[in-house]
């Protein structure tokens, strides 16, 4: 089944409470003692290639969403943050926690929990803080990831109801006298026991009994009855992390589907900025293949492979937010160390798939289409118009030239019929040495022959001379 590392259309509540607060840890064991049960990708394309089309069967119950969640990533470092400090919060530890409110303060004694400053007690949830964010989780959360409404049969009621014990047996079983045996199931409920093993109920141990928990499940998944699948997993976790903090059990179960509820809610992303290395490492599930009919004597013949084979996607892997995690641009034997680590994380890789390096890395250049675009958008210019205002130009200049000529003739004619006064300062010395360069043309013999003129008596006065017209030379 091809799949996405989350659906697109979640909406999950809100789980983080806005206090943040720095806790100790549950577990009194050392967080390096961790380890993990994974669930498993199914190829389903390669179980109908040979023969078992049970694909349809988790279709009808609507989990195909949760298939397709399987491929993506599993946060190690974050996980075993959240593991250390969880636990679960049923009727017991509610009642501690308000002991422990009276006896911080004795006039709490008989007061409500909402009295008491506390929140309402509305059933078992796992609670758990990750870097001073508490967060509180129900069966409502991890249904509402995997896009299911909250309702359904309830599994582990069936243990001990036995109203649909003798339908299923004749329903899955082909030897009553091993109806407690895997070997005594049908080829087809075989695989999917196999597939429930491998992705909804993974466990450590032999796989060749089966429970009345897993019975009535093959039952409800071949009739069609519509299970609360967020219920179980929800379960599950509760049974592990008491099982952790009361027997020092060291395994995290469910690794992807609560890695994805973190992804969901905005976990990741926080840390990513303010603790980017508990986000750092990461690494994808395996692979359920169909080589096991094969193994199981399922079929006889040789194993068909699917059209496309199934393959944990590298997206994540390669890239974060769209840009390369890794590309061309790096050094050889960085390129090569990584895809190594690709392959210890079981990824199938080789050096082609490397990301180009990205164009213009530490030189980007200018948008000269932009600039181009614009230019282009500019109207281009009328030559006929820009012409005409130029020939307009030019007629009004010649009119302006023309009208000056004229006013300078009509003056030159007033002043031929009237004298010329001109003043002259006895106190200037400059007229002196204005005189001897007015005129360039006249030589040193004709200023000698001119005769000086007498200087008035007058103090302080500007004496006029009158001169001709032919004295001057107009």
């Amino acid at each position: 089944m091809a799949g996405a590392s989350s659906s697109s259309s979640k909406r999950i509540p809100p789980f983080i409470f806005k206090n943040l607060q720095i806790v100790g840890n549950e577990m009194e064991f050392p967080e390096s003692e961790l380890t993990f049960l994974s669930e498993k990708m199914v190829d389903f394309d390669g179980l109908q290639a040979n023969g078992f089309d049970v694909k349809k069967y988790f279709i009808t119950q609507g989990w195909d969403k949760y298939f397709d969640m399987l491929n993506g990533p599993i946060y190690p470092d974050l996980l075993k943050k959240f593991w250390m400090k969880a636990k679960v919060f049923d009727k017991h530890e509610a009642k501690k926690e308000e002991l422990a409110a009276i006896e911080r303060n004795p006039s709490l004694k008989g007061k409500t929990r909402k009295e008491m400053g506390l929140l309402e007690f509305t059933g078992i949830q796992i609670k758990s803080n990750i870097c001073g964010m508490n967060m509180a989780f129900s069966p409502i959360h991890f249904n509402a990831l995997l896009g299911l409404p909250n309702s359904g049969i309830e599994l582990d009621a069936f243990e001990k109801d036995t109203r649909y014990r003798d339908d299923l047996l004749h329903l899955i079983c082909t030897d009553f006298s091993l109806k407690g045996k895997v070997k005594g199931l049908t080829d087809e409920c075989r695989v999917l026991f196999k597939i429930i093993l491998a992705a909804i109920s993974p466990r450590v141990g032999g796989t060749d009994t089966i429970s009345w928990t897993h019975r009535h499940l093959l039952y409800f998944l071949l009739t069609g009855k519509k299970v609360n699948l967020g219920d179980y997993f929800f379960e599950r976790i509760c049974e592990a992390i008491f099982a952790s903090k009361s027997q020092r059990k060291t395994t995290i179960v469910y690794p992807r589907l609560l890695s994805d509820l973190l992804h969901q809610g905005h976990v990741v992303q926080n840390l990513k900025k303010f603790h980017p290395e508990l986000v750092e490492k990461k690494f994808s599930p395996e692979i359920l293949h169909a080589n096991f009919l094969t193994k199981m004597r399922l079929i006889s013949t040789k194993l068909v492979a699917p059209p496309q084979e199934l393959s944990a996607r590298l997206e994540d892997r390669l890239y974060v937010d769209g840009y390369p995690v890794i590309s061309e641009a790096d050094a050889e034997h960085i390129i090569q160390d990584y895809l190594e680590v690709l392959r210890e994380e079981g990824f199938v890789v080789d050096r082609s798939m490397i990301p180009p390096a990205p164009a213009n890395l530490y030189n980007p250049t200018r948008r000269p289409k932009r600039k181009a675009v614009a230019q282009a958008d500019q109207p281009k210019p009328d030559l006929l118009a820009q012409k005409r205002i130029k020939v307009e130009q030019a007629d009004a200049e010649k009119r302006t030239k023309k009208k000056h000529e004229e006013t300078a003739t009509k003056a030159a004619e007033g002043a031929s019929k009237e004298p010329l006064v001109v003043e002259v300062d006895s106190s200037s010395e400059e007229s002196e040495s204005e005189d001897e360069t007015e005129s360039d043309e006249e030589t040193l013999a004709e200023r000698l022959r001119r005769r000086p003129v007498p200087v008035p008596k007058g103090k302080g006065k500007s004496s006029k001379f009158v001169f001709n017209e032919a004295e001057i030379g107009i």
